[in-house]
């Protein structure tokens, strides 16, 4: 297309729209726990890739994890920083639900607090208070080196990387530039942020940013395809009775054990 600006030669100008974003279609039915209004936000997201959904998690193909109050640092053996706020109920309801998921090899999904209580209860711990998160940013894919953007983030704490837990990365930034592990251990060196994790053994994906806002259609896509992948696609997942769970050979060959991760932590509720 060819413009034209006074007393200068002719423009020639291309417009080049944005590709639409396809979504998978992985038609699960789905547990959230959360609130009326995290359901009816779940719901506008995934009804984009053919979900519906469950009443209960054992009608559920996936359970959902929800954002909400901190983590309880007593989970993971840390002192309170000054800006925790947890909520011991939420605690103990997520626990019944993580609990009941891994007993019938339920795909799970944390999303924001989430994804960090899925981190603790495999045995990893989080960085109570991190700078640079309450903003939108950039994701780096650690399989395929794609960068994704933008990438919600509303999150004042975070999973801290460890293989030990049996934690792959999915997903990276580079954004914090100080770390409270507690009001007086705090870190300031320049680490990979972690952005989303995988759990093999027990089929817990999560994530710290919200797929299910408005305005991240590349996030959301990414999330859609890793759920794809890793339970739509993957062999160490079948349709029982309709829905979808992990094999009996996968489970029988995992080595989580939620009493051994827990054995030195006194429950707060």
């Amino acid at each position: 297309m060819a413009d034209t600006v006074a007393g200068s030669k002719p423009l020639d100008l291309t417009l080049i729209r944005d590709p639409l974003v396809h979504y998978p279609e992985l038609y699960m039915e789905v547990y959230v726990a959360g609130d009326v209004y995290e359901q009816e936000a779940f719901a506008d997201w995934m009804v984009q890739a053919a979900c519906t959904f469950a009443e209960t998690p054992q009608e559920a193909d996936l359970v959902v994890f929800t954002g909400g109050a901190d983590v309880s640092p007593e989970l993971y053996n840390m002192v309170p920083h000054r800006t925790t706020a947890n909520d011991f109920r939420r605690d103990e309801e997520d626990f019944d639900l993580f609990k009941l998921c891994i007993d019938e090899g339920i795909p799970m999904l944390g999303v924001c607090r989430g994804a960090q209580f899925g981190a603790v209860m495999h045995g990893a711990k989080l960085y109570q208070d991190v700078d640079g998160h309450y903003q939108d940013h950039n994701m780096w894919d650690t399989r395929t080196k794609a960068l994704i953007h933008p990438v919600s983030s509303v999150h004042h704490q975070m999973i801290m990387a460890d293989e030990t837990s049996g934690m792959e990365v999915l997903g990276y930034s580079r954004i914090s530039r100080r770390r409270d592990i507690t009001d007086n251990i705090v870190e300031t060196s320049m680490i990979d942020d972690v952005e989303a994790v995988w759990f093999k053994d027990t089929g817990f994906f999560g994530v710290q940013g919200h797929p299910e806002y408005r305005g991240y259609p590349y996030y959301s896509q990414w999330v859609f395809k890793q759920l794809d992948k890793l339970f739509n696609h993957n062999p160490d997942y079948e349709l029982r009775n309709n829905l979808r769970r992990m094999t009996e050979k996968a489970m029988e060959k995992r080595s989580y054990d939620l009493d051994k991760v827990l054995k030195d932590v006194r429950l707060p509720f």
